[in-house]
């Protein structure tokens, strides 16, 4: 269901938008788990939000 309704909405956005979206999506699963459900950050997943802001796809 999750991927059904990305892939609708990426009719409504721009593909940089769409990248954005599809890289952060990580991050914003940790840190709403941490928030809303009370787990801790631990240094293995501090060191996950940096990879994949490191590996995202650069623009030249």
């Amino acid at each position: 269901m999750n991927q059904l309704l990305f892939f609708s909405g990426l009719n409504y956005t721009s593909p940089i938008n769409a990248s954005l979206l599809q890289t952060i999506a990580p991050i914003v699963v940790v840190i709403a788990s941490a928030v809303l459900l009370g787990e801790k950050i631990t240094k293995a997943r501090v060191g996950a939000f940096y990879w994949v802001l490191w590996a995202r796809p650069h623009s030249s």
